[in-house]
């Protein structure tokens, strides 16, 4: 099998991949709202897991449908959740010692959402506490707390639909650059068999860029391109560096180092200060 050729059938993997991603949820606590907010999701087609250490909690939990009852401390029933960027967050126990547990634990993870119950100046204190530790302040500022969109939910029920929209609204955000990726990676399924083109890839993102890692475009030899890594000079400069190895024949792999500082990436003439690098292979 040629480089091209496992390219490809590494991209095809990738794109089965993706079809075959499920969101998932992790609540901490089984209290009322949690089995309420477990049920929702549920309906919306996560993967719920609870996480509780009272056994009659977590019977209530899995009576409630849940895909998995994790009984036990946090700490080690925490360390058995990997976390992934669809995996979301909520941590809702019944004591504040055991939500500054689960937080610590949670904001070294890989994760779409964390979410935490309790009020504005609890939680402050509780970020601050964990920022002096060595916690990233970027994860800890993005934190969704008091948790929910604000729609004076009273009763549990309320308050896990609450939870349940503001999940809605930014899983559904997201959903525009996701959409478009998998295009891409459908587009490399069905190349030609003797079609060439290059597929572009962030691998590394550093401070303020318009697109993460994994961002796809992929260049085809007469110039075309579906995706984006983000528009702007450095997307030219990836398309241009693509053309002269697609009309060269050159398959050899490459990456790309771009410093996007005072670079205007989009229509929105936003500025970015920070770096990438971007993976070239032809497919």
């Amino acid at each position: 099998m040629t480089d091209i050729q496992k390219n490809r059938e590494k991209y095809k993997a990738l794109l089965e991949s993706e079809r075959g991603r499920q969101q998932k949820a992790v609540i901490c606590g089984a209290g009322n709202v949690g089995l309420e907010t477990g049920k929702l999701l549920k309906q919306m087609d996560f993967s719920v897991t609870f996480i509780e250490d009272r056994k009659e909690f977590a019977a209530a939990a899995e009576a409630a449908g849940a895909d998995r009852v994790l009984c036990g401390d946090f700490s080690t029933s925490l360390s058995q959740i990997d976390g992934s960027r669809d995996t979301w967050f909520i941590i809702m126990t019944r004591e504040h010692e055991f939500d500054r547990l689960c937080l610590q634990k949670i904001a070294i993870k890989p994760h779409a959402y964390i979410g935490m119950m309790g009020s504005r100046r609890r939680t402050k204190l509780l970020i601050e506490s964990l920022e002096q530790e060595g916690i990233d302040r970027r994860v800890l500022e993005n934190v969704h707390t008091p948790i929910g969109l604000s729609i004076k939910a009273d009763t549990p029920f309320e308050i896990a639909v609450s939870i349940a929209a503001e999940i809605i609204s930014l899983k559904n955000a997201g959903k525009h650059d996701d959409r478009a990726d998998l295009d891409v990676l459908e587009e490399i399924a069905s190349l030609p068999e003797d079609e060439r083109a290059i597929a572009a890839r962030i691998i590394d993102a550093r401070g303020s860029v318009p697109r993460g890692v994994g961002a796809l475009m992929l260049i085809h030899s007469d110039g075309s391109i579906a995706g984006t890594i983000g528009g702007g000079s450095s997307e030219y400069a990836v398309m241009q560096r693509a053309g002269e190895k697609l009309s060269a024949g050159d398959s050899a792999y490459e990456e790309m180092s771009l410093d996007l500082a005072g670079t205007d990436v989009s229509d929105l003439e936003m500025l970015c200060g920070g770096r990438l690098v971007v993976s070239l292979e032809t497919v």
